[in-house]
């Protein structure tokens, strides 16, 4: 190794020994909440794609076969990338299996760059397959956030291919729908909690002036459900059911609009206000039903 790559191997590696703390600060601090998280996936795999390429080149390995230095690098980026996960409870933020699959696969993608010709093509269509199939759902989720934003101040009218993505739970319906042309299905079980929730893309409320809510209740008799909004404050300072928006709503068959004040969101808190423009959740569920329900969602939107 010559000494002008020798520099920027080294280079290299303090580049990466740099953004190491990053796996230490909390998506949620003030720092990073604004960075979707389906991002870190992408910084997962390209920083371990790199790492292998520094283990796969460094002088202590560059002697061995390929399959060797292969095999080792692939151990040390699962020995460093669980050991990082089991650190990170520490500062706050909590392990993840899947973030260690990302890391492989980001490994993967490194050592079939450095393959030998015969084998390079092998690998390089492996580390295809497996970074299409690790990556296709941060990178759909990245695209919708960029539609959410075009179609904001809506939140979802479920016409757009992945709206109903943004919601845990429910399906796109066709046959039910008053704004648009599909609703999301919402098929409420007997139990404690039945509904949905979604995580992503809220915007920010603040200068608007009331939640609106489309529901059509199929059946016969009304039923009552619970709408709540949590911003990401309630979750640092413990989720306390008095740190929230909750609110029952009762249902009669057919379609029912529900028109919810933004002040009263805002103020719902008993010790502070919701912070609209740094929401975490919106949940719509249900408790202690005695017999299975259907609702269809038919659209969320913000209006002045």
């Amino acid at each position: 190794m010559s000494a002008h790559s020798r520099l920027s191997y080294w280079l290299l590696a303090g580049l990466l020994l740099s953004v190491t703390p990053l796996f230490f600060v909390s998506v949620t601090g003030d720092l990073l909440r604004r960075i979707p998280p389906e991002l870190y996936a992408f910084g997962h795999v390209g920083m371990f794609g790199v790492v292998s390429v520094l283990l796969m080149t460094t002088p202590a390995l560059g002697a061995r076969p390929f399959w060797q230095r292969a095999w080792l690098t692939l151990g040390c980026v699962l020995l460093l990338g669980g050991a990082l996960e089991l650190l990170q409870p520490l500062a706050g933020r909590s392990a993840s299996l899947l973030d260690i699959w990302q890391n492989i696969v980001g490994a993967v993608a490194g050592i079939a760059l450095l393959a030998p010709a015969r084998r390079r093509a092998a690998l390089l269509f492996t580390a295809a397959v497996l970074l299409t199939v690790t990556l296709q759902a941060p990178a759909i989720g990245l695209w919708d956030r960029a539609v959410a934003r075009q179609q904001f101040p809506v939140l979802s009218d479920f016409d757009s291919r992945f709206d109903h993505r943004r919601w845990t739970t429910g399906t796109p319906d066709e046959r039910v729908a008053r704004i648009g042309q599909r609703s999301l299905r919402l098929d409420l079980e007997p139990g404690r909690y039945s509904g949905t929730l979604r995580r992503r893309s809220l915007g920010d409320w603040s200068d608007y002036s009331a939640l609106e809510l489309g529901l059509y209740l199929a059946g016969e008799t009304a039923i009552t459900m619970t709408l709540s909004v949590r911003d990401q404050a309630h979750f640092r300072r413990g989720g306390h059911y008095s740190d929230r928006f909750n609110q029952s709503v009762r249902l009669d068959p057919g379609w029912n609009t529900i028109t919810v004040p933004i002040a009263t969101i805002r103020t719902a808190p008993e010790t502070r206000e919701l912070a609209l423009d740094d929401l975490a959740e919106l949940v719509l569920f249900t408790g202690a039903l005695q017999q299975p329900r259907t609702v269809y969602l038919d659209s969320v939107r913000l209006i002045r």
